[in-house]
């Protein structure tokens, strides 16, 4: 079954968007050619950046966490921005992003109660 993960973050200072930008299109360009992935997508809500991909397996998403463009942009991102914890869910379809928001939403009230 595919898994999908979503996670947010709320860019520091409006000094640092050109920064996560770069780092943002990097990664998603490197989600999208990357083995095993089968959706990714960044998208703005609720005064954050999401990140939503589906993979066709753990291990594929774990390779394509620690390589490339996504690793250098996991190493800057305590510079650029407040990162919110990802959530990691199995799904039988590519959930939209409303989907996937609410269920993130869902477990951050869970993490704070």
């Amino acid at each position: 079954m595919p898994i999908a993960a979503i996670g947010g973050l709320r860019v520091k200072a409006g000094l640092r968007r050109p920064e996560f930008f770069f780092h943002s299109l990097r990664s998603l360009l490197q989600a999208r050619r990357a083995e095993g992935v089968i959706a990714a997508k960044v998208f703005p809500a609720e005064n954050m950046f999401f990140s939503l991909s589906v993979w066709d397996s753990a291990a594929s998403m774990k390779r394509f966490a620690m390589s490339g463009a996504h690793r250098r942009a996991m190493a800057a991102s305590a510079r650029v921005a407040v990162v919110f914890p990802f959530h990691i869910f199995d799904c039988a379809t590519v959930p939209t992003p409303q989907e996937a928001l609410q269920l993130w939403q869902a477990r951050q009230r869970e993490r704070e109660s």
